[in-house]
């Protein structure tokens, strides 16, 4: 935190964090509240157990006594789908309550990991919680290995499409592209439609929420399709916001949420990151098939005031900076 950090970021579904104590991160919070921080968080459970993981990132901000942002917020198990507005009335108790908690989104309704969050009792051959999983946490056939290493015949596939390479059920291609990337030290990474529109779409909607990509350089269409997507269909389409809402929420309201000064506004003093787009043809291009396609109707993009994206081309130039905690 002396040298620069926002505050505490913790992913807490995935086995690197998941056995940790409610306890030890409200410790660490502390640690990050002091001086000055805040707390961000892939919170516990996207699926089983969400009530019990959005009260805990909730009791992380009152007893830590700082911000606290739940990201990528969704609802993944279809059982529980239409609860994202009995959700939000929660978040707005604990804001009532004098905890400044915040959300961002991404438009999909399909997410992006390793297969093993489908497990949430990190039990991998439990044929029963791989029945589970199929039914409730994800749709085998339009979720997709987008990175699989242990056997390349399958990147690129949908679970269903190995189930049936296989004559398997679902459950038990499921298990066994766990399995074969332990037992041949692979990589893998799955894009699963998991996720009801119309639960993207209210927390979209929430004043408190941003929007973001948790995208990368390829697998999810997200990493180059976020931004365009909520203008094209969200704004423009739908009229779920107004064009200044999701400007917003993109920009000066991020910034605000993650303690980010001089950044986010168009004003005086301010860093020049600036975007300019055309309303009438943005829309983005990106696909699980073609995820690095790029949007149409970006004109130009400028970092701290140097051109960088001109003509659907990159310039090169690289006037980025580590942004610090001010």
């Amino acid at each position: 935190m002396e040298k620069g950090s926002l505050g505490l970021s913790t992913g807490l579904e995935y086995e690197a964090a998941f056995f940790s104590s409610k306890s030890e991160v409200i410790e660490l919070a502390k640690a990050a509240s002091e001086a000055g921080g805040r707390y961000i968080s892939h919170i516990r459970s996207e699926d089983i157990y969400i009530e019990e993981a959005i009260e805990e990132i909730i009791a992380i901000g009152r007893e830590a006594k700082l911000p606290v942002q739940l990201s990528h917020a969704k609802i993944a198990m279809r059982s529980k789908w239409g609860n994202s507005t009995a959700l939000l009335a929660g978040l707005q108790r604990a804001r009532a309550g004098g905890v400044d908690i915040t959300l961002d989104v991404y438009p999909y309704t399909m997410w992006s990991s390793t297969p093993r969050v489908l497990f949430p009792k990190k039990d991998f051959t439990n044929k029963t919680s791989a029945e589970f999983a199929t039914r409730e946490l994800f749709d085998p056939a339009t979720s997709y290995l987008t990175r699989y290493t242990a056997e390349p015949a399958y990147e690129g596939k949908t679970i269903q499409q190995v189930a049936d390479m296989n004559n398997e059920s679902t459950a038990d291609a499921l298990m066994r592209v766990i399995r074969l990337t332990e037992e041949k030290s692979g990589s893998d990474a799955i894009a699963a439609t998991s996720m009801s529109e119309e639960d993207v779409i209210q927390f979209i909607k929430w004043p408190y929420s941003t929007i973001c990509s948790d995208g990368t350089f390829g697998g999810h269409p997200r990493g180059h399709g976020s931004f365009p997507r909520v203008l094209a269909r969200y704004v423009l389409e739908k009229k779920i916001l107004s064009l200044e809402e999701a400007i917003y929420k993109m920009t000066g309201l991020t910034a605000s949420n993650l303690g980010i000064t001089n950044r986010g506004l168009i004003a005086n003093g301010f860093y020049a990151d600036l975007v300019l787009f055309n309303p009438e043809t943005i829309q983005d291009k990106a696909t699980i098939t073609n995820p690095t396609a790029l949007s149409t109707g970006v004109e130009k993009v400028w970092v701290n005031g140097q051109l960088v994206y001109d003509q659907q081309k990159a310039t090169l130039s690289r006037p980025g900076k580590l942004i610090k905690k001010q």
